[in-house]
Protein backbone atom coordinates (compact mmCIF):
# COMPACT_ATOMS: atom_id res chain seq x y z
CA UNK A 1 0.00 0.00 0.00
CA UNK A 2 1.38 3.41 -1.00
CA UNK A 3 0.01 5.99 1.41
CA UNK A 4 1.11 9.55 0.56
CA UNK A 5 0.17 10.77 4.04
CA UNK A 6 2.51 8.38 5.85
CA UNK A 7 4.96 10.59 7.77
CA UNK A 8 6.74 7.73 9.52
CA UNK A 9 9.68 7.97 7.12
CA UNK A 10 10.26 11.66 7.82
CA UNK A 11 12.94 12.48 10.38
CA UNK A 12 11.81 13.77 13.74
CA UNK A 13 13.72 16.71 15.11
CA UNK A 14 13.37 17.63 18.75
CA UNK A 15 14.55 21.07 19.67
CA UNK A 16 15.39 22.36 23.13
CA UNK A 17 17.30 25.59 23.65
CA UNK A 18 17.94 27.57 26.76
CA UNK A 19 19.92 30.79 26.52
CA UNK A 20 20.88 32.50 29.75
CA UNK A 21 23.49 35.22 30.20
CA UNK A 22 26.80 33.51 30.74
CA UNK A 23 25.39 30.03 30.21
CA UNK A 24 24.17 28.35 27.04
CA UNK A 25 22.66 24.89 26.82
CA UNK A 26 21.75 23.53 23.41
CA UNK A 27 20.56 20.00 22.70
CA UNK A 28 19.62 18.60 19.32
CA UNK A 29 19.73 15.00 18.16
CA UNK A 30 21.92 15.93 15.23
CA UNK A 31 25.18 17.65 16.15
CA UNK A 32 25.55 19.22 12.69
CA UNK A 33 22.24 21.04 13.11
CA UNK A 34 23.30 22.15 16.57
CA UNK A 35 26.46 23.68 15.17
CA UNK A 36 24.58 25.39 12.34
CA UNK A 37 21.93 26.84 14.65
CA UNK A 38 24.47 27.95 17.23
CA UNK A 39 26.50 29.61 14.48
CA UNK A 40 23.43 31.48 13.21
CA UNK A 41 22.41 32.58 16.70
CA UNK A 42 25.95 33.67 17.59
CA UNK A 43 26.29 35.63 14.35
CA UNK A 44 22.93 37.35 14.89
CA UNK A 45 23.90 38.30 18.45
CA UNK A 46 27.27 39.59 17.25
CA UNK A 47 25.59 41.78 14.62
CA UNK A 48 23.11 43.13 17.18
CA UNK A 49 25.93 43.94 19.61
CA UNK A 50 27.93 45.68 16.88
CA UNK A 51 24.87 47.63 15.80
CA UNK A 52 24.24 48.80 19.36
CA UNK A 53 27.92 49.70 19.77
CA UNK A 54 27.96 51.72 16.53
CA UNK A 55 24.72 53.43 17.53
CA UNK A 56 25.97 54.54 20.95
CA UNK A 57 29.40 55.65 19.73
CA UNK A 58 27.89 57.24 16.61
CA UNK A 59 25.45 59.23 18.75
CA UNK A 60 28.29 60.53 20.88
CA UNK A 61 30.35 61.53 17.84
CA UNK A 62 27.27 63.13 16.30
CA UNK A 63 26.72 65.25 19.41
CA UNK A 64 30.39 66.31 19.35
CA UNK A 65 30.12 66.87 15.60
CA UNK A 66 28.14 70.04 16.21
CA UNK A 67 31.37 71.62 17.39
CA UNK A 68 34.05 69.74 15.48
CA UNK A 69 33.96 68.55 11.86
CA UNK A 70 36.30 65.62 12.58
CA UNK A 71 33.74 64.19 14.99
CA UNK A 72 30.96 64.73 12.44
CA UNK A 73 33.04 62.84 9.88
CA UNK A 74 33.54 59.97 12.34
CA UNK A 75 29.78 59.89 13.09
CA UNK A 76 29.09 59.69 9.35
CA UNK A 77 31.43 56.71 8.97
CA UNK A 78 29.87 54.94 11.95
CA UNK A 79 26.40 55.45 10.44
CA UNK A 80 27.71 53.92 7.21
CA UNK A 81 28.93 50.88 9.16
CA UNK A 82 25.50 50.63 10.78
CA UNK A 83 23.89 50.60 7.32
CA UNK A 84 26.09 47.67 6.30
CA UNK A 85 25.14 45.78 9.48
CA UNK A 86 21.43 46.53 9.04
CA UNK A 87 21.63 45.07 5.53
CA UNK A 88 23.31 41.93 6.89
CA UNK A 89 20.60 41.66 9.55
CA UNK A 90 17.97 42.19 6.84
CA UNK A 91 16.26 44.77 9.03
CA UNK A 92 14.68 47.48 6.83
CA UNK A 93 13.57 49.60 9.80
CA UNK A 94 17.08 49.67 11.27
CA UNK A 95 18.53 50.36 7.82
CA UNK A 96 16.19 53.31 7.33
CA UNK A 97 17.16 54.74 10.73
CA UNK A 98 20.84 54.37 9.86
CA UNK A 99 20.37 56.19 6.56
CA UNK A 100 18.73 59.04 8.48
CA UNK A 101 21.68 59.12 10.90
CA UNK A 102 24.00 59.21 7.89
CA UNK A 103 22.01 62.11 6.42
CA UNK A 104 22.29 63.98 9.72
CA UNK A 105 26.06 63.50 9.60
CA UNK A 106 26.08 64.97 6.11
CA UNK A 107 24.08 67.95 7.37
CA UNK A 108 26.74 68.59 10.03
CA UNK A 109 29.37 68.51 7.27
CA UNK A 110 27.41 70.98 5.14
CA UNK A 111 26.50 68.47 2.41
CA UNK A 112 22.89 69.58 2.16
CA UNK A 113 21.93 68.35 -1.32
CA UNK A 114 23.05 64.77 -0.71
CA UNK A 115 21.39 64.79 2.70
CA UNK A 116 18.11 66.05 1.22
CA UNK A 117 18.15 63.24 -1.36
CA UNK A 118 18.72 60.60 1.31
CA UNK A 119 15.95 61.96 3.54
CA UNK A 120 13.54 62.13 0.61
CA UNK A 121 14.37 58.54 -0.39
CA UNK A 122 13.86 57.30 3.18
CA UNK A 123 10.49 59.06 3.42
CA UNK A 124 9.42 57.29 0.24
CA UNK A 125 10.62 53.91 1.56
CA UNK A 126 8.73 54.46 4.83
CA UNK A 127 5.54 55.41 2.99
CA UNK A 128 5.77 52.60 0.41
CA UNK A 129 7.32 49.63 2.22
CA UNK A 130 7.32 50.20 5.95
CA UNK A 131 3.61 50.98 6.32
CA UNK A 132 4.15 54.58 7.33
CA UNK A 133 5.98 53.74 10.57
CA UNK A 134 5.33 56.75 12.84
CA UNK A 135 8.77 56.68 14.47
CA UNK A 136 10.53 56.67 11.10
CA UNK A 137 8.27 59.41 9.73
CA UNK A 138 9.08 61.53 12.80
CA UNK A 139 12.80 60.85 12.33
CA UNK A 140 12.55 61.94 8.68
CA UNK A 141 10.66 65.08 9.68
CA UNK A 142 13.24 65.89 12.35
CA UNK A 143 16.08 65.40 9.85
CA UNK A 144 14.31 67.70 7.37
CA UNK A 145 13.97 70.38 10.04
CA UNK A 146 17.69 70.06 10.88
CA UNK A 147 18.47 70.32 7.18
CA UNK A 148 16.35 73.45 6.77
CA UNK A 149 17.77 75.09 9.90
CA UNK A 150 21.39 74.34 8.98
CA UNK A 151 21.08 75.26 5.31
CA UNK A 152 19.37 78.55 6.27
CA UNK A 153 22.07 79.25 8.88
CA UNK A 154 24.76 78.44 6.30
CA UNK A 155 23.10 80.68 3.69
CA UNK A 156 22.75 83.58 6.16
CA UNK A 157 26.37 83.30 7.32
CA UNK A 158 27.56 83.57 3.70
CA UNK A 159 25.53 86.72 3.12
CA UNK A 160 26.98 88.52 6.16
Amino acid sequence: KNDNNDNSLLPTVKFYMELNPGEQVVWLPCLNWTRKLYSLIARQEMFLFQSTFFSVIGGAYSALGRYNKEHAEKAKHLARNQIILAKKLRDPVLECKCWIYYAEGLIQLGKFKKSALIIERQEKIVADMLKSDETLLNMCESAKLKLMANSTKNYNSRGS
